[in-house]
């Protein structure tokens, strides 16, 4: 009986896993158009290690709040994909939060944004999508969307150069 109980257990696990794995890949799907023409990747001349450190300083030195780490490579290797290293990281901050509900409260469901870290061919590799393209089809003010452009890529260009 115990063996069946771990067999059941082991199942719910990998069942909830890939459920878990589903979901995360149809939240991506709406970004998926966006992402074609405003995917931006920039190369790290660090480690992986070093690049999330990095990005983690930039986040806390531009005064955002980290608010979530998804390990991608351990969500994949639960159903059975092996990856490199993979992290994403949510970033946002209140003071944000407060432009998007003064204008277009619908904009909350584009954030947090996120930042993926990424250890592919031998180099490290970190990509976001242009948050004027996240919140391109809200009505929130272009000086919102330019700040936020010029905060990532500021955040990036640091952590990596």
């Amino acid at each position: 009986m115990r063996t069946y109980k771990n067999s059941f257990r082991n199942l719910a696990l990998r069942l909830a896993s890939g459920i878990f794995v589903i979901a995360i890949i149809l939240f991506t799907i709406p970004f998926a158009e966006a992402a074609k023409d405003s995917f931006l990747s920039v190369t790290s001349k660090y480690s992986f290690n070093k690049t999330v450190t990095n990005i983690k300083k930039q986040i806390s030195a531009h005064k955002l709040a980290l608010l979530k780490e998804y390990n991608v490579q351990s969500m994949l290797k639960m159903v059975g994909v092996k990856s490199g290293k993979s992290l994403t990281l949510a970033t946002f901050h209140p003071r944000y939060g407060k432009v998007i509900y003064a204008n277009d409260k619908n904009a909350a469901s584009a954030v947090p944004l996120r930042l993926v870290v990424q250890e592919r061919g031998g180099k490290v590799i970190v990509g976001y999508i242009r948050p004027s393209e996240v919140f391109a089809n809200f009505d929130v003010p272009q000086s919102f969307k330019t700040e936020l452009d010029t905060l990532l890529g500021s955040i990036v260009a640091k952590a990596t150069q």
